[in-house]
């Protein structure tokens, strides 16, 4: 949380097609940069308020599970590889409810 991090990729396949077009209209896309801003709920299992490029928009933790984010390179885009394989000290690849 608080720290940026560029859009790796998206499960569109996962979202209903109202919920992908909407995440889209904010600016959810490959190479966008996004912070969490606040987590929600008990536990951080609810919403999050997000700042995706300048704006700053709330989204379900469902949604948010099917973002996956890139931390650490300057690059916005690369080769991802799992949260649970990476280790590298450059960058990491995560769900985005992970960062």
């Amino acid at each position: 949380m608080g720290r940026a991090a560029w859009i790796d990729r998206v499960e569109w396949d996962r979202l209903s097609p109202g919920e992908a077009q909407r995440l889209r209209e904010f600016g959810v896309e490959e190479g966008a940069t996004v912070e969490v801003l606040h987590r929600a709920g008990l536990l951080g299992r609810g919403a999050l308020a997000c700042r995706i490029g300048r704006m700053t928009i709330a989204m379900r933790h469902a949604h948010a599970d099917a973002i996956h984010v890139r931390i650490g390179a300057e690059t916005p885009l690369q080769t991802s590889v799992p949260a649970a394989v990476s280790s590298s000290a450059h960058s990491s690849a995560q769900a985005l409810t992970a960062s």
